[in-house]
């Protein structure tokens, strides 16, 4: 199954099953799906055309900007945000509109699904196993950039994005690896600060409850978990 269509069964899956993991807010979904589909592209599922107007997620972005009459180069997500009330009638509101996308183009869509013509898949690598290094440098480009991967500064955006990208490894690699790499990075606060079994997410929300500090402030651990790494390597 190519990469579009897994998007799609992920969206639809957070639709019927994770209203109140995603407290009805699309800024988090489009985090998740970021990071899911940063792991599919690192892994080499890219498309051949990815401005292709036969691509659904091309399709539905399409219709949302039309629908607002807005020509500038902001993502669907925000621009549904921008002109809704509030974030959980902008959630129902992009379902909507993937329903209304999915039914005007029902037909070709599941011939894209039988065929997988849109996608290919290049330099496939079940070896390709994530490690400290790499998750290291992609989070680093995060904090370089964190509008461009999570939509804003925002930690709970970085958590969603590591949910999505860690998922997509585990499908692809067949290996929890990532799982590893986070869940010792989630030990390493535990013990700091004195908790058990906490998620590392909660651990910084709760000692910085708000969005920008808390994204900063993981940044810091993370620098002094790493350091910690590196001296325990040398010796």
């Amino acid at each position: 199954m190519n990469t579009e269509n897994k998007k799609l069964i992920k969206l639809l899956e957070i639709k019927n099953n994770y209203y109140s993991a995603f407290d009805y807010n699309i800024k988090y979904i489009s985090a998740y799906l970021s990071g899911y589909n940063y792991s599919q592209i690192e892994a080499g599922y890219i498309p051949v055309d990815p401005f292709s107007k036969n691509l659904f997620f091309n399709r539905l972005d399409s219709y949302i900007r039309n629908s607002y009459h807005i020509n500038m180069t902001v993502s669907m997500y925000s621009i549904i945000n921008f002109f809704t009330e509030n974030t959980e009638n902008a959630f129902h509101n992009f379902y909507e509109a993937i329903d209304i996308v999915l039914n005007q183009s029902l037909e070709s869509y599941v011939q894209s699904i039988k065929d997988n013509a849109a996608y290919v898949l290049v330099f496939p690598n079940k070896s390709n196993k994530v490690d400290l290094n790499r998750l290291v440098d992609l989070l680093k480009k995060i904090k370089e950039r964190p509008g461009m991967y999570l939509g804003e500064k925002s930690l709970t955006g970085l958590s969603w994005f590591l949910t999505g990208y860690i998922l997509s490894e585990i499908e692809i690699y067949e290996n929890t690896d990532s799982c590893y790499v986070v869940g010792s990075f989630e030990k390493f606060l535990n013990d700091k600060h004195n908790y058990k079994d906490k998620r590392w997410d909660k651990i910084i929300s709760f000692i910085e409850p708000t969005e920008m500090p808390a994204f900063d402030f993981f940044y810091k651990e993370l620098t002094k978990y790493t350091n910690q790494l590196n001296k325990l390597t040398k010796c």
